[in-house]
C-alpha cells in the first residue's frame, strides 16, 4: 500500500499486516483520502533542537574549545539524531563541571545545553498523527462495520499504522488494564473513520502473564490489544528517518491518500 501526500507527491510504502482487514476497512469509508485530525509532532521541540545545537556550538567552539556539536549540517534522520544524543552524553560525562560553568556564563546557556537532550527525547516520544477520512472530519461519523473474525487480526505490541478502538465499552485488554470487572466487553466490533500513525519502532510482544491468567479465569483465550494496519517499509529500524518527510508535508495543508 502507498501512503501518499497528494500535494507534494511524496509517498511511503506500507507493509500491510492483514490485507483482508485493510480492504474491508477502506471499502466501507466514503473515500481513501484523509486529512489531519490531530498532529502531535512536537514542532517547537524540533525548532528548539536546531536553535540549541547552533547556539551551544557557537559558545563551545569560540570560548571553550569544545567541538562536540560542530556539525556540517543539522538534519532530521536517525543516524544524525543518534550521533547528537551520543555527543551530548559524552561531553556531559567528560566535563562534569560543565553545567556549573554554563550557569555562570548565563542561565540561558545551561537551558540551551539541556534542551538539546530534552528536545531529542520529545521528538522520539511524542511524534504521532491522527488522520480522519476527508469527508467525515466535521461530521458525527465515527464507526463502520467490523469483521466477524476481527479478533484474529489483533496484535500485542506497537505498529506504525493502526486503527483506534471505537466500540462501546472496553476491549478485554483494556478492561484488564484498568481492573474493570463490570465493563461492557466489545473487542473492536466497530471500526473508526480515523487512522493513527506513530513514528516509533514497531514490535510484537507476548501477553503479560497476569493478563493471560485473568482471561483464563473468565474462560477466555487472551487476544491482542490493538488493531494493526502495517508499518512503513524500510523504516522499522531507522524510525528517525521518518521525521523529515512528515515534518515537511504536515506543514503543508493537504490530503493523504491510501492506495492499495
Amino acid at each position: 500500500m502507498k501512503f501518499i501526500w497528494t500535494k507534494t507527491g511524496d509517498y511511503l510504502t506500507v507493509d500491510i499486516s492483514h490485507l483482508p482487514l485493510v480492504e474491508h476497512w477502506l471499502n466501507q469509508l466514503p473515500s481513501n483520502k484523509f486529512v489531519i485530525k490531530e498532529d502531535k509532532i512536537p514542532y517547537t521541540s524540533i525548532d528548539r533542537l536546531y536553535e540549541s545545537i547552533s547556539r551551544i556550538n557557537e559558545l563551545f567552539t569560540s570560548k571553550l574549545k569544545i567541538f562536540a556539536f560542530d556539525y556540517d549540517e543539522i538534519v532530521l534522520d536517525q543516524n544524525f539524531l543518534n550521533r547528537v544524543h551520543s555527543d551530548w552524553a559524552t561531553v556531559h560525562h567528560d566535563n562534569p563541571a560543565l553545567p556549573n560553568l554554563l550557569a555562570k556564563l548565563g542561565e540561558e546557556y545551561l537551558q540551551l545545553f539541556y534542551d538539546i537532550n530534552l528536545a531529542f527525547h520529545s521528538l522520539e516520544s511524542h511524534s504521532k498523527v491522527k488522520y480522519v477520512e476527508q469527508q467525515s472530519n466535521t461530521l458525527f461519523k465515527h464507526q463502520v462495520d467490523s469483521m466477524d473474525n476481527i479478533c484474529d487480526y489483533l496484535h500485542h505490541g506497537v505498529s506504525q499504522l493502526s486503527l483506534e478502538y471505537w466500540s462501546l465499552g472496553r476491549d478485554d485488554y483494556n478492561a484488564w488494564t484498568y481492573g474493570d470487572k463490570v465493563a461492557k466487553i466489545t473487542n473492536f466490533d466497530r471500526l473508526p473513520y480515523t487512522l493513527d500513525v506513530k513514528l516509533k519502532k514497531p514490535y510484537t510482544s507476548t501477553y503479560p502473564e497476569d493478563y493471560v491468567q485473568w482471561m483464563h479465569k473468565q474462560g477466555k483465550q487472551p487476544i491482542g490489544s490493538y488493531l494493526p494496519i502495517g508499518n512503513f517499509k524500510g523504516y522499522t529500524e531507522s524510525v528517525g528517518d521518518l521525521y523529515q518527510i512528515f515534518v515537511k508535508n504536515n506543514k503543508i495543508e493537504q490530503t493523504v491518500e491510501l492506495v492499495l
